[in-house]
């Protein structure tokens, strides 16, 4: 997919769209709506870690929510980037 035409049409495919579509249109996530935590996650083959989302985003954004998840070494190095659409 390549990039929209507007702002409406981005959010009314959200659901299709896969990483690389939701970063050639970044300018359709307003940054001043956004929030951020950090969860420290220790690898370990006893462990299971899993996040879980209130659903106080989607109540105040509908389907127009998008967590980005970005994993980082020990010394700060961004790894690896994906982008997850709640719904």
């Amino acid at each position: 997919m390549n990039s929209f035409f507007s702002y409406e049409h981005f959010w009314s495919v959200i659901h299709e769209l896969k990483t690389s579509d939701i970063l050639e249109n970044a300018e359709f996530l307003k940054p001043n709506n956004r929030s951020s935590t950090i969860f420290p996650i220790f690898k370990d083959r006893h462990t299971k870690t899993s996040i879980k989302f209130l659903s106080y985003w989607l109540e105040k954004h509908g389907n127009s929510v998008i967590a980005r998840l970005t994993i980082h070494d020990m010394l700060g190095a961004e790894i690896n980037e994906h982008f997850l659409k709640l719904n």
